[in-house]
């Protein structure tokens, strides 16, 4: 007992001592979030084409492949569906959206809502304070090593924080919240996109000219490089001298994402 109360008085200075020192104490670990690892597992198994539009999900199979319990599954499968990756219908049971020409469209629509005010924000805030190009710059940097080792997943992860990055410069929850329930749905279209691009350096080229207007302030250009950039994928495939229309902007060529009906190259 007194052997107990010493190492325990030993134990209680020692913290005291370490308190007093000011050294570093280690920050607390968060709990892994086993849902939300699921759920991006099951949109990179989209982004790759390993499930393909309106296959169905079945919970049971999901958590044998992954070798966890149902419950993270089901947990992640009711994240997805609430983004409106998933739709659960009686006696068909949960299957994927068809990602099809009208879901491209829908998801072109509300990006360039939600960027345009993101990238204006965003253009302010670093034009009143520059240095805040830092992190913006260090996901460039990041983004030309991946392009240079040809690393196309790591490419779409940093294009999506790049983005991310935009939203939070924003300063505004709402706008954090809008970005977020459509972040997984843009991740699978980068992933098409890329996969469709022969040249990643286009894609690194396309952001630093967006690092430029951003810092430039002319808000005509940056509006124009909105609409180019957020068409992604046909804005790097035009021809030559081949001049944007607002008619091609309005309506993306729906080819990267042809209808379940049209067989090959669905997703």
């Amino acid at each position: 007992m007194l052997e107990r109360e010493s190492g325990g008085r030993g134990a209680a200075r020692d913290q005291q001592a370490h308190a007093r020192a000011g050294a570093a104490r280690l920050d607390p670990l968060a709990p892994v979030n086993l849902a939300a690892q699921v759920a991006d597992r099951i949109v990179d198994a989209i982004a790759d084409g390993r499930l393909r539009s309106g296959q169905r999900l079945i919970e049971s199979e999901l958590a044998a492949d992954l070798g966890i319990s149902r419950i993270p599954v089901r947990e992640a499968l009711r994240e997805l569906e609430s983004q409106g990756l998933l739709v659960s219908r009686p006696h068909r049971g949960i299957r994927l959206i068809e990602f099809d020409a009208a879901w491209l469209q829908q998801l072109y629509e509300m990006r360039v809502a939600l960027e345009r005010v993101s990238w204006r924000h965003a253009a302010a805030a670093y034009r009143r304070e520059p240095a805040r190009l830092a992190r913006f710059d260090a996901l460039i940097a990041q983004m030309r090593e991946a392009v240079a080792a040809d690393d196309r997943p790591a490419v779409n992860r940093i294009d999506i924080s790049i983005h991310e990055t935009l939203c939070a410069e924003s300063g505004s929850p709402l706008m954090m919240t809008l970005w977020r329930a459509i972040r997984r749905h843009v991740l699978i279209t980068f992933a098409r996109e890329t996969s469709l691009t022969t040249d990643l350096r286009e894609v690194l080229e396309q952001h630093l000219r967006l690092r430029a207007l951003l810092q430039g302030g002319d808000e005509r250009a940056l509006e124009h490089e909105l609409q180019e950039h957020v068409l992604g994928y046909l804005s790097l495939q035009r021809r030559p001298n081949e001049p944007p229309t607002a008619n091609r902007a309005a309506s993306p060529d729906p080819s990267p994402y042809p209808s379940p009906t049209r067989g090959e190259g669905t997703l």
